[in-house]
């Protein structure tokens, strides 16, 4: 035998050791020299203790070129312990010592392990040895709640590796989710506090007509001097929207006023300016002599 691979689950059938005979009545002369055996082949197997070459689980085994990716153990079902998730070590001359992991396996005969390598692939040559590590991915010897953060390297936790809502408010530093994080129209009314949204955060002009509530723009909105002529309707200006004796002639048209605007009896002397009335503004027979002073001239 060649080490501890190749020691035999049956006590019996372990009658050499590295080539020293151990059988029924060995020499006694062989007693030093196989325990002296023994001890090399452990201490080989501890120098690199977390890979175990297990082979058929019994003694020792053949391990066969399948496929780039795949070897087959012959002759037995170690589907068990060939596990789909559990880490390969493998050495052959062509890739040298490569690493994978399981991807799955099969018994048929023999059985078949489907590796999925870190890099490298397998050749159509002799495999020198198989490994498994030590750990198996079900029903890890591993102790709960031992892996700290110290154990976890950088930006090793991805998205796979997070439950559904297990991100919760207390895992988030404050001020972190930024923008970028934010998925477009995600934020609606119920997330933004109350008076919390001021001038800084519209984009200019982009409150329109239909995010104005009726009524809601008052005199004190308006700034004094910006409500244009063309911001008035026609005929919207009546006489209760005018204060008193604020209209002069600059604001009339000239021969706007007409007869029907001057009330009865408001035509004075004082607005008829000398020399304005001709005859054509006398109805004929209208002057009687008491309209006449005594001493003007009668022709």
């Amino acid at each position: 035998m060649a080490g501890i691979k190749d020691y035999s689950t049956t006590q019996a059938s372990n009658t050499d050791l590295n080539g020293i005979s151990t059988a029924e009545g060995m020499l006694p002369s062989n007693l030093n020299n196989a325990i002296r055996a023994l001890m090399k082949n452990t201490r080989e197997w501890f120098n690199d203790s977390q890979w175990v070459e297990y082979g058929d689980g019994s003694g020792a085994y053949t391990a066969a070129y399948a496929s780039s990716s795949s070897f087959t153990i012959a002759g037995v079902d170690v589907t068990s312990f060939y596990h789909a998730g559990r880490r390969i070590k493998l050495i052959a001359a062509t890739p040298g010592t490569i690493f994978g992991t399981i991807s799955s396996s099969s018994f048929s005969t023999n059985t078949t392990v489907n590796v999925t390598w870190d890099s490298g692939s397998l050749s159509s040559e002799a495999i020198t040895n198989v490994f498994v590590g030590a750990l198996s991915k079900t029903n890890s010897s591993i102790p709960t709640e031992i892996i700290g953060t110290t154990n976890i390297a950088d930006s090793a936790i991805t998205a796979a590796k997070l439950a559904s809502n297990a991100v919760t408010t207390v895992k988030i530093t404050d001020g972190n989710v930024t923008l970028a994080k934010l998925a477009s129209d995600s934020v609606n009314g119920t997330k933004i506090a109350d008076d919390s949204i001021n001038s800084e955060h519209y984009v200019d002009a982009s409150i329109d007509t239909a995010h104005i509530a009726d009524a809601q723009i008052t005199t004190a909105k308006i700034t004094d001097g910006n409500v244009t002529l063309a911001k008035m309707a026609a005929d919207s200006v009546n006489g209760s929207k005018i204060a008193d004796d604020s209209i002069n002639s600059e604001h009339y048209v000239d021969g706007s006023i007409d007869t029907a605007h001057i009330a009865d009896s408001q035509v004075t002397t004082a607005k008829i300016a000398d020399s304005q009335i001709t005859s054509a503004k006398i109805t004929d027979g209208a002057i009687v002599n008491a309209d006449i002073n005594a001493s003007a001239a009668n022709t």
